[in-house]
């Protein structure tokens, strides 16, 4: 991804942190170049220009890398021995850390996604007051002798302490609906060359299992000697 496919993308309305990881896949695919800030949708969106304030060159802004590290200029992620190795020219080196930096910017992307949810969270009991009322709506809609049982202070059919159980027992639930939809799926990563090695993998997606495999995670179930990566199956 150059400068201007970068330019475009964002013009388009991706997300800076997306356009970044799309940058990093070309780079990990041998299709695509580093160039610094030149070509990184994060540094263009969030870091500030010389030109307007040259005391804030350095300086990252509202980064989610920066906000992640605390540290500017992608300190404290794989780039900095991206770049060693790149002026080093070891490509073995350089293809490693590229990859890293493509799963730390992926992690990044989840966990900031986590924090949204997390935040939302706080959120959930008033979700719970409203799947209630809904429901309760609904009943008194289709069954009008319910009326009778309506509390006519509160217009409610439940008050008081049953209402607040109700409503813990209903944020309780779309919790750990929560807990289980952000859980991590299962992959099995198999690998060919002589022989079959086979991996469980704890992963978001296919891509992601494929990079820890790559990085040496996951628990190995058979072995043999070299290794190439055949499938990856859900389980």
């Amino acid at each position: 991804m150059d400068r201007k496919d970068m330019l475009e993308r964002l013009m388009q309305g991706v997300d800076p942190l997306i356009v970044t990881i799309e940058k990093w896949k070309d780079i990990v695919n041998g299709v695509g170049v580093d160039e610094g800030g030149f070509n990184c949708a994060l540094c263009e969106t969030y870091r500030p220009k010389p030109s307007e304030d040259p005391s804030q060159a350095v300086k990252c802004g509202k980064c989610p890398i920066y906000e992640a590290t605390g540290k500017p200029l992608c300190m404290g992620t794989p780039y900095k021995t991206f770049r060693l190795a790149m002026e080093d020219k070891d490509t073995k080196a350089a293809n490693r850390a590229a990859l890293e930096e493509l799963i730390f910017l992926r992690r990044l992307q989840k966990n900031i996604a986590l924090k949204e949810t997390a935040e939302g969270i706080v959120t959930l009991k008033k979700l719970a007051h409203n799947i209630i009322d809904i429901v309760e709506n609904a009943l008194r809609d289709k069954y009008p002798v319910m009326e009778k049982l309506v509390d006519s202070e509160h217009n409610t059919l439940l008050v008081g302490e049953t209402y607040y159980n109700l409503e813990d027992d209903v944020t309780a639930v779309v919790k750990e609906y929560l807990k289980r939809v952000l859980e991590l799926s299962k992959y099995i990563v198999t690998v060919e060359v002589v022989g079959v090695e086979t991996y469980e993998i704890k992963a978001e997606n296919e891509e992601e299992a494929r990079d820890n495999f790559e990085l040496g995670e996951g628990r190995q179930i058979a072995a043999t000697i070299e290794r190439k990566v055949i499938s990856c199956d859900k389980t």
